[in-house]
């Protein structure tokens, strides 16, 4: 019975694998299940140990490889330097994030949150003016090893700078002199124009001397010490990490949700109370305004902070964009195809179509999708009644998303929808 419960496990977890195409997970199942053990070791080693391997010497060749490798940007990015970009970029969503929270934080919550960020202002830029100092240190050092490489360079530079100097005046005077003899007659004219071209052929012969060593101390400038970058990052962090505390102060203090709506209706009491109390007509006219302004912007519950859209949102949208372009192109070829199939005549009459449309460029796509779905959208796209629905309909959200409206979180608009469409356009002639 064991047995039997074992084997149903087994191949579920085979069946589950294959739906999946996840096939590279098979030997592991089967050995852990004592399925033939020599072949599935074989299997592993094969198809999951020695990619791991090749994978590893890809990037340790790519480690090697990348700092000696110099662009005009500077030196390509090691891995290390990839994965510290990557976790700025985490940062960065995660501090709109908190902002976000700042912004709707209301009651005890709130003044929490604004009692922890008055402790860590001092404490943080107290870090960032150590680090800031070290910064100014290093890069003091940075410049005393940059200039030592470099003054053997100079030392051979200026020299050669005064020299072709002189040479160059010389020339110059030896030009004046051979045209005044052309003038007198006591010269050739093609004497002076043969002097010219050598005096040329020399200048560029200098020229190209100066440029090599001024090359030289140039790549020594653009390749600072490490310490001195590290430095340099370890500070601007410091900095920007000081900047961000300040902006979710202001946010708690100033531009929050709560303490708007609070000032509201302190403001909206003090109007009714003037209007209660006036008599003149300008003043009348003036508070009513006010009231009723100030009244449509409590209404508003939906009032949400504006956030900056980080690397981090703008790849989840892309990938939805490219999603949904998918799910509108299998929608038109699906039917389109099986109908094809099955009559002759539609193939006949669609053959047209697909061989005109089929060489059209996503470039152009995208510009007739502008033009044309665009003028569905007109004259204001953003309060269209389909992005609207879209973005603010409970019926589009889900429980265990953490957003709610996944719609409304991706900023559905007329964007999207052009981009999803020259997708779906690209996907429907491959």
């Amino acid at each position: 019975m064991a047995e039997e419960t074992k084997d149903k496990i087994k191949y579920k977890l085979l069946k589950f694998i294959d739906l999946s195409g996840f096939k590279v997970f098979d030997p592991p199942v089967r050995l852990a299940f004592g399925e033939d053990p020599k072949k599935q070791t074989s299997e592993i080693g094969k198809f999951i140990i020695l990619p791991i391997l090749f994978v590893s010497l890809c990037l340790l060749s790519w480690h090697i490889i990348a700092p000696t490798h110099k662009t005009k940007s500077g030196a390509v990015p090691t891995p290390g330097k990839i994965l510290n970009a990557y976790g700025d970029n985490i940062r960065l969503s995660e501090r709109e994030e908190e902002k976000e929270d700042d912004f709707l934080a209301a009651g005890q919550e709130r003044r929490d949150r604004l009692t922890f960020v008055e402790k860590a202002i001092p404490e943080l830029e107290a870090k960032a003016a150590r680090l800031q100092k070290l910064s100014v240190e290093a890069q003091k050092q940075g410049e005393k090893i940059i200039n030592d490489k470099i003054a053997p360079l100079k030392a051979k530079l200026d020299p050669l700078k005064a020299k072709h100097k002189a040479a160059k005046a010389a020339r110059k005077a030896a030009v004046a002199n051979m045209a005044a003899t052309v003038a007198a007659k006591q010269a050739n004219p093609e004497d002076s124009i043969k002097l010219a071209i050598a005096h040329a052929e020399k200048a560029e012969a200098e020229s190209e001397a100066e440029k090599i060593l001024n090359d030289q101390v140039n790549a020594i400038r653009n390749d600072p010490p490490e310490s001195m970058n590290d430095a340099k990052i370890a500070a601007n962090s410091a900095a920007d990490e000081v900047q961000h505390f300040k902006k979710r102060f202001d946010v708690l203090t100033k531009e929050n949700k709560e303490i708007k709506r609070t000032a509201l209706l302190a403001k909206i009491a003090e109007d009714e109370a003037a209007l209660a109390s006036s008599i003149d007509p300008a003043v009348i006219a003036r508070k009513t305004k006010s009231i009723s302004t100030n009244r449509k912007k409590l209404e508003k519950e939906d009032q949400k902070f504006a956030k900056n859209k980080t690397l981090g949102f703008q790849t989840i949208r892309s990938l939805a964009t490219v999603f949904v372009g998918f799910l509108i192109a299998a929608a038109v070829a699906i039917p389109v195809g099986i109908m094809c199939g099955l009559n002759k005549i539609v193939m006949a009459c669609l053959t047209p179509i697909i061989s005109i449309f089929r060489p059209v460029s996503p470039v152009v796509w995208l510009l007739i999708f502008q033009i044309v779905v665009g003028a569905f959208f007109l004259p204001d796209p953003a309060s269209h009644p389909l992005f609207i629905t879209l973005n603010q309909n409970e019926f589009f959200a889900s429980s265990w998303i953490e957003f709610g409206n996944p719609l409304a979180y991706l900023q559905t608009d007329a964007a999207m929808i052009f981009s999803a469409c020259t997708v779906a356009m690209c996907a429907l002639w491959p």
